[in-house]
């Protein structure tokens, strides 16, 4: 499937991991939270994704 992948600025990906917590709960930020006790919340990225029609 023919795509494009581009890495949001900063502020994106903040609301991003905002929207997977609120979808995915606690599984979410269990998830996050052990990101962050590792010390790899500052490189969390999000990845948008759109597919060409």
């Amino acid at each position: 499937m023919p795509g494009v992948a581009e890495l949001p600025a900063e502020q994106d990906t903040a609301h991003y991991l905002g929207l997977m917590k609120r979808k995915y709960g606690l599984a979410a930020r269990i998830g996050l939270l052990g990101s962050r006790l590792k010390g790899r919340a500052h490189r969390t990225v999000g990845i948008r994704i759109r597919l060409s029609e």
